[in-house]
């Protein structure tokens, strides 16, 4: 069909397909070098429909997590690193070998095993078909005239209407990537990367490293950057846990850079980047992150390296970003006397999310302690008795992710460090328990 409308061969390189042996049957014996990715998201739908496999069920938000990370590997070597940790935790730690088993047969054996980020090795494709799915609705409406339609009728009639109106209307440039404003998100994280702390100056060398959005403030070390690049080679790696999955290996992002390719003469023009433009744009930069392999050409790193050495200048793009409404139907407004209800607000999920993003969000918070109080009695024997304390939320670690709060107890000043999960429990159970969390502070500190 295609050779008839357009009046050439097509070999396509890569085909991103759900878990069915027949389909890739088809196209490995049409086109017998095709690249076979696996989707990501019939994954996870896959993960949730064969959950009863694990033997405790409380395991599943711990092994959903740790798909979640099997998925942002930047390249196939992080991916068996990553993939051979987590399955020799269920195993060991979690005792979950059936489900363990499952998943390895079906998704760690080639050639299925090709489902993360960037597993395409082309930035533009990726390893799901929700691109695609979105525009189901659309060729249907124009092709089809039916959103249900049946294969045969999508086979026979859609497929054909689509090709034709192609060869009518023929796209002069096709790419993996299309020209687009840059968003305000990208521009405000780019802006945090530019920091030197966000990423090691050194214009001698081809890559730029930047922190991940999870790292964002930390230094970065000449060790966790070279086990990071060994990590993507494949080459001197040591034994990985997961504490150093989460700290070295997905800590960073590197942007691949072409010194050669020039972009656009005058980098301070606040005209939006032309498709050629954004083409030498991933000409230059190649970064290893979803976002880049998603779009194509534009991520928070690309255009923190287009700052860095360009020249761009990400502070008049966002004073002159057009004000655009939110889209879909404008909320209600609620009235003066409505009361807005706080429960949820200081639950400990929403806590714990806020301050993944927002670390010093929580800085002069209430929290409590229990504390182990010793009392003298009369005939001078000693009593330990358990007391809650209130404390205050003082200050933030970034270094090391935790957070500082004093307690008075006995008279006496306590300091405590809370990870993220215990200081949003202490600040919940303060809430639950009648505490004025955001109120002033009474401890005379």
């Amino acid at each position: 069909m295609y050779t008839t409308v357009f009046n050439t061969d097509l070999v396509p390189a890569i085909a991103s397909i759900d878990h069915t042996g027949y389909i890739m049957a088809a196209l490995t014996s049409k086109w017998s070098a095709i690249r076979i990715i696996s989707c990501y998201i019939d994954l996870k739908c896959n993960v949730r429909r064969h959950k009863q496999l694990l033997i405790i069920n409380d395991n599943y938000d711990k092994v959903k997590g740790d798909i979640e990370r099997m998925w942002l590997p930047r390249t196939w070597h992080q991916f068996r690193i990553i993939s051979t940790t987590y399955m020799w935790t269920w195993s060991t730690k979690l005792g979950e070998v059936t489900f363990l088993q499952w998943f390895s047969d079906i998704y760690l054996t080639p050639p299925w095993d090709l489902w993360f980020s960037t597993a395409s090795g082309c930035p533009g494709v990726v390893a799901h078909q929700q691109h695609i799915e979105s525009h189901h609705k659309g060729i249907k409406t124009v092709c089809a005239h039916e959103l249900r339609a049946l294969t045969s009728v999508v086979l026979q009639h859609t497929i054909p209407r689509v090709l034709v109106s192609d060869q009518i209307a023929t796209d002069t440039s096709p790419g993996l990537w299309a020209a687009c404003p840059i968003s305000t998100e990208v521009l405000e994280r780019a802006l945090t990367l530019q920091s030197s702390i966000n990423h090691p100056i050194d214009s001698t060398s081809t890559h730029v490293l930047f922190n991940s959005t999870s790292h964002f403030g930390r230094k970065i070390s000449r060790s966790r950057a070279e086990r990071f690049i060994n990590s993507i080679d494949g080459e001197n790696v040591v034994r990985s846990t997961e504490k150093s999955i989460k700290d070295v290996l997905l800590s960073l992002h590197a942007v691949a850079v072409n010194t050669d390719v020039q972009i656009r003469d005058d980098m301070l023009a606040l005209t939006p980047f032309s498709f050629d433009e954004c083409g030498a744009t991933r000409l230059k930069y190649s970064c290893d992150c979803a976002g880049y392999y998603s779009s194509g050409w534009l991520c928070s790193h690309t255009v923190a390296c287009l700052a860095i050495i360009d020249g761009f200048n990400i502070d008049a793009r966002l004073r002159t970003l057009p004000q655009r409404k939110q889209n879909g139907r404008p909320r209600h407004p609620q009235g003066g006397l409505s009361v807005e209800t706080r429960d949820e607000f200081f639950s400990q999920e929403n806590l714990l999310k806020r301050i993944s993003k927002l670390p010093l969000s929580i800085v002069g918070y209430k929290c409590c302690k229990d504390f182990k109080v010793c009392e003298d009695q009369d005939n001078s024997s000693r009593v330990w008795s358990l007391h809650t304390a209130i404390g205050v939320v003082v200050s933030y670690l970034p270094q090391k992710k935790r957070w500082a709060a004093q307690f008075e107890v006995n008279g006496e000043r306590e300091n405590v460090r809370f990870d993220g999960v215990k200081v949003s429990s202490a600040i919940h159970a303060a809430f639950i328990g009648g505490v004025d969390v955001t109120g002033g502070v009474a401890l005379d500190m």
